[in-house]
């Protein structure tokens, strides 16, 4: 092959990968930007404030989290101890948990957390996501609880 030939397939192979489409990995995708909208159906959102209160890791404990699943309309995820799982329906804004049903195990859990915050997800009215944050709020408007996505599950 001579050098030219050499010389392009170099500059071709540089070039690719470069566009935006190959930002992130398929194990670390790229956190969304402050104007990139989330959907809130099938994103992993981790618990990050219940009312004025900041989950903390706990060792052996599980992260606060809910999944919105398109599929069957359910929501599914952990209260921090156990596993829970409830129907969901949506009309716009307004959001309606139904009864959360749950595994029973005992956990030690601060404040208890995993209680408040099954509690507030059966008084959500609706929700909103603004730049890529999840809220959940009550029938008066007030916060209940604040989310982030985990985009790399």
């Amino acid at each position: 092959m001579n050098i030219l030939a050499l010389a392009l397939l170099g500059a071709v192979m540089v070039g690719e990968g470069s566009g935006p489409e190959q930002q992130g990995t398929p194990t670390q995708a790229a956190p969304p930007s402050r104007t990139e909208q989330v959907p809130l159906l099938d994103t992993y959102w981790k618990l990050v404030a219940l009312a004025d209160l900041k989950p903390t890791e706990q060792p052996g404990s599980r992260e606060p989290h809910v999944v919105f699943h398109t599929a069957g309309g359910a929501v599914t995820g952990s209260d921090g101890c156990n596993s829970i799982r409830a129907t969901y329906t949506l009309d716009g804004e307004s959001l309606k948990i139904g009864v959360l049903m749950g595994t029973l195990m005992a956990c030690p859990v601060p404040d208890r957390l995993d209680r408040r915050f099954r509690e507030a997800l059966v008084i959500a009215r609706s929700w909103r996501i603004s730049d890529g944050k999840l809220t959940l709020l009550d029938a008066d408007g007030t916060v209940l609880a604040r989310f982030d996505p985990r985009l790399d599950r």
